[in-house]
């Protein structure tokens, strides 16, 4: 089985890598297509030249990777949304995909931090919305899941995700060990600082952020989206569920 995680940034992503990496019987890609999303858009991001010269620079090189890997193994990708500006969806309708959606607030605040005055094609939202449609027309809609909840009660949403993709679930996904991983994309010093340091879920603060002014338009127009995609969760899990 072949999943493709596609994601917004600043979501659990990598956590969620890092979980499905402890399976026995899966092996992860950590944003595989990042360098020819570079490549192509131009976007100066931390660390690009060392990501362009080091990561695939074909699509066919990736796909080609990805199905010598899953003659043997499960195969997990971590994808994030934007990449997708340059990727054809059809890519990934004949595999497993999972669009992993976190409020758009918490997003646009963390990605800003990294990158100034981040844009809707940074953050993917509205991407993710359109792989969404697309996706659908074509009768293969993903599923959707959101990092909170996540984050709140990982067993009984790891469970759920595992059901869904027909896997059986596997306590030790539930945990790993610290430190830098031998699979983490060579950017993880720019942006896995916190996530390196964890050994498992866990949720973040209540503390309900403000949106800077700067950054107000891009949260009004991403939360429509996110509105809509938090409609498509079949499994979402309240504290009186359990």
């Amino acid at each position: 089985m072949i999943i493709h995680l596609i994601s917004s940034p600043r979501t659990i992503s990598t956590a969620l890598m890092y979980s499905f990496a402890q399976r026995a019987d899966t092996v992860v890609w950590d944003e595989p297509f990042y360098g020819i999303y570079l490549t192509h858009t131009g976007f100066d991001h931390p660390g690009r030249d060392e990501i362009i010269k080091h990561m695939p620079d074909s699509t066919d090189h990736v796909l080609n990777r990805i199905a010598e890997l899953g003659k043997t193994s499960h195969v997990f990708i971590k994808n994030i949304a934007s990449h997708f500006k340059v990727l054809d969806p059809g890519i990934c309708v004949n595999h497993q995909n999972v669009l992993l959606i976190r409020d758009p607030k918490r997003i646009v605040i963390s990605f800003d931090k990294v990158i100034h005055a981040p844009t809707q094609q940074d953050i993917g939202i509205q991407r993710q919305f359109e792989l969404y449609e697309h996706l659908s027309q074509l009768g293969k809609p993903p599923l959707v899941v959101d990092s909170t909840q996540i984050a709140l009660y990982p067993s009984q949403q790891l469970q759920s995700l595992c059901d869904n993709l027909g896997l059986e679930f596997d306590q030790k996904m539930l945990s790993w060990p610290a430190g830098p991983k031998t699979y983490d994309g060579i950017w993880a010093p720019y942006w896995y600082s916190s996530v390196q340091k964890s050994t498992g879920f866990h949720a973040s603060s209540n503390h309900d952020p403000e949106v800077p002014p700067h950054l107000d338009d891009l949260y009004q127009e991403a939360l429509t989206y996110y509105q809509f995609l938090s409609e498509k969760i079949e499994n979402r899990q309240h504290a009186s569920d359990l």
